[in-house]
């Protein structure tokens, strides 16, 4: 990655991103066998068994691309970090971005008033 610009590697991780989604996608639908017809569903105990694996899977899955976003995350901040850039800060940044402008501004006047209070005690 040293030698791709940030926005390149943000475009290729866009795209294995896609990629990884349109893989997930077929196992979103209806659990086919090989000849196309949908699986004959067997319950143990009342529970769809096929419903269960394919649930399973597929957070599985979820759960593993969210591990690979959180990486790219972490190259693309460790990248930033070597041109300068202070990655807690940017963190920071895009949590406040997250925010409604009027929980962030409630927000900001409540702290003088628990930094007081904090002081008091």
């Amino acid at each position: 990655m040293t030698e791709q610009t940030l926005g390149e590697s943000v475009a290729e991780g866009k795209i294995l991103r896609i990629e990884r989604t349109r893989a997930l996608g077929a196992a979103q639908g209806d659990i086919e066998t090989h000849t196309g017809k949908p699986e004959r569903k067997t319950r143990v105990d009342g529970v769809d068994a096929a419903l269960v694996r394919d649930t399973v899977g597929r957070v599985e899955a979820l759960e593993s691309e969210r591990k690979m976003l959180a990486d790219d995350i972490k190259e693309i901040l460790a990248a930033a970090a070597e041109k300068g850039v202070d990655a807690k800060t940017v963190r920071e940044l895009i949590r406040e971005r997250k925010k409604k402008p009027e929980d962030a501004q409630r927000q900001l006047s409540l702290l003088p008033l628990y930094r007081d209070a904090m002081d008091a005690g």
